[in-house]
């Protein structure tokens, strides 16, 4: 039941697909993409190839695969779901902070809370948004914490 709520409570702009037009960013940074809901992955992928100046370079439905990909890839940038099958999304951005201090680091979660949230900025994530979250709330997390 979860996964579909967090699906349907996703507010996308109609005309949002169907636009030539991408959202101007700055520079090229590449991106990773974590996150275990399929439709979800999907939709966050279309939303983050349409960001001008973003390279989504991989996307992953497990924790484990991802992370082996940040370490051999180094990208700029990544977007990661907190509850995860294998790994939890903390325990990735632990790693990750630690061998890669450059990273860029946006969780998204369908259970958001003052507590967790905290503690991940703590570790060094420079953005936290809730999955049930308005689209263009996403896309201005990923703007703010990209440059």
């Amino acid at each position: 039941m979860r996964k579909q709520l967090s699906i349907i409570r996703i507010f996308l702009p109609p005309l949002f697909f169907l636009s030539q037009k991408n959202i101007k960013l700055s520079s090229a940074h590449r991106v990773v993409l974590i996150e275990d809901e399929s439709m979800f992955r999907e939709l966050l992928l279309v939303v983050l190839r349409r960001l001008a100046g973003l390279e989504v370079v991989g996307s992953f439905g497990l924790g484990q695969p991802g992370l082996d990909f940040c370490r051999r890839e180094r990208p700029d940038f990544l977007v990661i779901d907190n509850k995860l099958p294998d790994l939890h999304g903390m325990e990735i951005v632990r790693l990750l902070v630690r061998e890669l201090p450059r990273l860029k680091i946006l969780v998204i979660t369908a259970y958001p809370n003052a507590r967790q949230a905290s503690e991940l900025m703590a570790l060094g994530v420079q953005g936290y948004v809730d999955k049930c979250s308005p689209i263009e709330h996403l896309i201005g997390a990923v703007e703010s914490v990209r440059d």
